[in-house]
């Protein structure tokens, strides 16, 4: 019985410890993101979505990719040039950067309806749109269900084009509730959301030679708004994101280019079978000398590619 009451004890002062240090992490590295330009809110049926507008011109819309920290951040230098020649906007999706974190089921289709009732009730005319990898996939399945909110659709490094990918099972439920407990799933996104972590990752898929400073940016944005961002990384991590790409890719009837980096291993290549499946009109930029994120990686080249795609 002693024993037991020792085991339990030791077990509670383990989660204790472990709650205390993630609410340090969320209170002291969740600060407020600032963006270069000034901030809106659009008030959507799950939860407030932060973004903002810059420029004047044809409306194009900006899609960060999925990840843990990711926020319209990731597009505030392309904003910056488009903005001479667009009237741009960027929004942070549901659950990441300054938008609410809302503790939900987070699915693709959730993302697509955003997309599409974003550009139906902020930007309320026909848009480009530009999307970065795992977000290339809520995009093309947004032109699908609504094709006349889009005028032409650019994939960033998409993922997820090579093969079907596959429906969620058990593990993936349980992975997703793992994530999503109190203090155990918080610890483990606390660890794949860490600084260590996050320049690991930046640094080999990403950015070659990410600073410090914008690592510290992702970091930030992936504690911000408390507890509730770690609900998207769950349902990414579990596969709760897949849809079937190649079917929304056979259906998709608004023209797409792909913008890819060469130095990723995600890079599906010219000869992807699964590009083939495209019926829209469709075109492939290459950058040579990029990662994951060739509109970070070779900023002003991504520019006059989209000039030149548009």
């Amino acid at each position: 019985m002693k024993k037991c009451i020792k085991l339990l004890t030791f077990a509670a002062a383990i989660l204790g410890a472990a709650a205390l240090k993630n609410h340090i992490i969320f209170k002291y590295a969740g600060v407020p993101l600032n963006s270069k330009f000034p901030s809106k809110r659009h008030k959507w049926k799950f939860g407030d979505i932060n973004y903002f507008e810059v420029g004047t011109g044809k409306p194009l819309l900006l899609i960060h990719g999925l990840g843990c920290g990711c926020s319209l951040h990731e597009w505030e230098e392309q904003a910056q040039l488009l903005s001479h020649s667009y009237h741009v906007y960027a929004l942070d999706l549901l659950g990441f950067g300054d938008s609410d974190k809302p503790q939900l089921s987070y699915s693709a289709y959730l993302y697509a309806s955003l997309l599409n009732d974003f550009v139906r009730d902020v930007i309320k005319e026909e848009t480009y749109a530009i999307a970065s990898n795992s977000s290339s996939g809520f995009l093309i399945a947004a032109s699908v269900f609504s094709p006349e909110l889009y005028k032409k659709l650019i994939l960033v490094s998409p993922t997820g084009f090579e093969t079907d990918s596959p429906s969620p099972n058990k593990h993936s439920l349980f992975i997703r509730n793992l994530i999503e407990l109190p203090i155990v799933g918080t610890s483990i996104y606390n660890i794949i959301s860490s600084f260590t972590f996050s320049k690991y990752f930046l640094r080999k898929y990403c950015y070659a030679g990410a600073s410090n400073d914008l690592v510290k940016k992702y970091y930030n944005s992936a504690h911000c708004g408390g507890v509730g961002a770690k609900f998207p990384i769950a349902a990414f991590i579990s596969g709760y994101f897949n849809i079937n790409n190649l079917d929304l890719v056979s259906r998709c009837k608004v023209p797409v280019s792909i913008f890819c980096g060469k130095e990723t291993e995600f890079y599906p290549g010219s000869n992807n079978p699964a590009l083939d499946l495209f019926t829209c009109e469709t075109e492939i930029f290459e950058f040579e000398d990029s990662m994951l994120m060739p509109h970070r990686n070779e900023v002003k080249k991504f520019f006059r590619a989209v000039k030149e795609t548009l």
